[in-house]
């Protein structure tokens, strides 16, 4: 009885030492939270505060080409107008570049397109006003199936309109310009050059604000 009482009291002490020297490996092999190494990158920047810009990355100076008013010069360069081909009412084709050299301002539109009706007579009377200083391009999206060149001959004579009338029947302006939706608005300096561009129905009051912007 003796010696079986013994021998849990050894297998007790010897569990409970096994116990303690776990607890005091895990002790010394883990450093407490404030005692770990600092983040490299939060002790070089600093920490966020609220509400704080994110840090601006600046370019080298061996990385910068030319002077300040170059660099000014290039990000205000406008972009160069994407020639293509479009057609007359009498179906001859045309290159947008041959009329470089006077401003344009180029709207695609079809007849099915509700809101390009909206805004045509404004463009009618801005022609009739600034024909003679502004090309005005008046491109419809006559592909054949949806939109005929007689068909919109017919729908512009109808309304009285006489203001340019030309034909995207080959998908070249339309491919050019990226056209996913109408009524598009393409302003292009004497040079070539976008000046502007606006999607959706404008007011007369609008249209003017892009004359203006292309004939200063």
């Amino acid at each position: 009885m003796k010696r079986n009482l013994k021998t849990i009291l050894l297998l007790f002490c010897a569990i409970v030492l096994m116990l303690g020297g776990a607890l005091l490996y895990q002790m010394l092999t883990t450093k407490a939270p404030e005692e770990l190494d600092p983040d490299p990158t939060m002790e070089e920047t600093g920490e966020m505060e609220a509400g704080e810009e994110m840090p601006q990355v600046l370019i080298p100076e061996t990385e910068q080409k030319g002077s300040s008013e170059e660099i000014a010069q290039e990000t205000d360069s406008l972009e160069a107008a994407v020639d293509f081909t479009f057609t007359d009412r009498f179906g001859e084709e045309q290159k947008l570049s041959t009329l470089f050299g006077k401003p344009i301002i180029i709207n695609f539109w079809a007849t099915w397109c509700g809101p390009c009706q909206m805004e045509l007579p404004y463009f009618n009377e801005a022609n009739e006003k600034y024909g003679d200083k502004i090309q005005f391009v008046m491109l419809d999206l006559a592909d054949g199936a949806y939109e005929t060149r007689e068909g919109a001959i017919a729908f512009a004579e109808n309304k009285g309109y006489s203001f340019p009338l030309y034909f995207d029947e080959l998908g070249e302006g339309s491919l050019a310009y990226s056209i996913t939706a109408i009524p598009l608005t393409v302003v292009i300096n004497a040079d070539g050059q976008i000046v502007d561009t606006h999607l959706g129905t404008m007011s007369s009051e609008e249209l003017q604000v892009l004359i203006d912007k292309v004939l200063n």
